[in-house]
C-alpha cells in the first residue's frame, strides 16, 4: 500500500473513534512534520493534539549511527514539534511515528535520543499497524452499514 492509501485508511478509521473531536489531514507540499493530526479531550476536558508520520519503509539503524530515514524523521519531528497548528494555535502533546514495516530498537533509541524539546514519540510497527488496521476496517464497515 502506498502512503497516500494508507493515510487515508488511518484517517477514516480515527474519524469514527467517537473519543477523537478533530483529524486533520496535513499531507501537502507545506505539511509541518506530519501527515495527520487528531484531538481527542482528556479526563480533566483537556483538548489533546497528536501528529502522526507514515513511512511506508523499514526504519532501521545501527547502534553506532542513525540511518538516513531516522535522520528524516528526527528533523521532520523537529518541525513538528516547534511548530503551532490551527485552528487553535496549539503545539503537539505526542507524535506517532508509524512505519508499514519494521522500525527495530536502534532506530527507536536515536529518535528518542535526539528529542530535546520534544514531547512523547510513539513507535507503531507494521504488526500493530495491521491489527489497528483490521479492527478498524470491521469497525468502519458496521458503521458505514448502519
Amino acid at each position: 500500500m502506498n502512503e497516500d492509501g494508507l493515510r487515508n485508511q488511518i484517517k477514516e478509521i480515527l474519524k469514527q473513534d467517537p473519543t477523537i473531536t478533530r483529524v486533520d489531514d496535513k499531507c501537502s507540499s507545506i505539511e509541518f512534520g506530519v501527515d495527520l493530526i487528531f484531538e481527542r479531550k482528556d479526563p480533566f476536558n483537556v483538548i489533546r493534539k497528536y501528529g502522526i508520520q507514515i513511512k511506508t519503509k523499514n526504519i532501521t539503524s545501527t547502534k553506532e549511527r542513525g540511518s538516513e530515514s531516522v535522520k528524516e524523521i528526527i528533523a521532520q519531528l523537529a518541525i513538528a514539534f516547534g511548530h503551532q497548528f490551527p485552528p487553535d494555535g496549539k503545539n503537539l502533546d505526542a507524535v506517532y511515528v508509524i512505519a508499514t514495516k519494521e522500525i527495530n530498537p536502534f532506530a527507536q533509541e536515536h529518535i528518542k535520543a535526539a528529542r530535546i524539546g520534544f514531547r512523547e514519540i510513539y513507535f507503531i510497527d507494521g504488526q500493530t499497524l495491521e491489527r489497528f488496521l483490521i479492527e478498524g476496517k470491521a469497525k468502519v464497515n458496521v458503521l458505514k452499514e448502519k
